[in-house]
């Protein structure tokens, strides 16, 4: 259930087709999103270490380049897959909890950039009015922080 619904806030993330940003945000029980947000903390974090371990990784050549074979077969390359398999590692991990490749994409990609000066507090738990109709669940909105959003107020 944590999977699904983590996949799915990240998903909501997501640039889609047109280029505009989707919400990111879903509903569900307060309870639920109590039990998510650590989970998506957590993640949002070890995509930002990845961010910057590849930000600070040497150049590659391009493979289409003469320089990429001698590169590949020299000791820099040695010293880059050094350099990279911590980010490398971050990446399975959290491909090992959500299981969705677009899901890592987007977070990786999208998400840890967005919050790379950001120290925590990626997502918020906003509690709704409105009770769920089956049983009478409290019904909470789990949505991803916004700057902009924090310094309009």
């Amino acid at each position: 259930m944590v999977r699904n619904m983590a996949t799915s806030l990240i998903l909501s993330a997501s640039d889609n087709a047109e280029g505009s940003v989707l919400s990111g945000k879903i509903v569900t029980t307060i309870d639920k999103a109590k039990f998510l947000r650590p989970e998506i903390e957590r993640l949002v974090t070890m995509a930002k270490k990845a961010t910057v371990i590849l930000e600070n990784a040497p150049q590659v050549p391009s493979k289409d380049s003469p320089e990429w074979s001698s590169w590949r077969n020299s000791e820099q390359w040695q010293t880059w897959a050094n350099t990279v398999a911590p980010a490398v590692s971050l990446r399975r991990r959290a491909f090992a909890i959500l299981r969705s490749k677009e899901a890592v994409n987007v977070l990786f990609g999208t998400l840890a950039p967005r919050f790379l000066s950001r120290q925590g507090g990626y997502v918020r738990i906003v509690r709704l009015a409105e009770f769920r109709i089956g049983d009478g669940g409290r019904r909470a909105m789990i949505q991803f922080t916004d700057d902009a959003e924090i310094a309009r107020r």
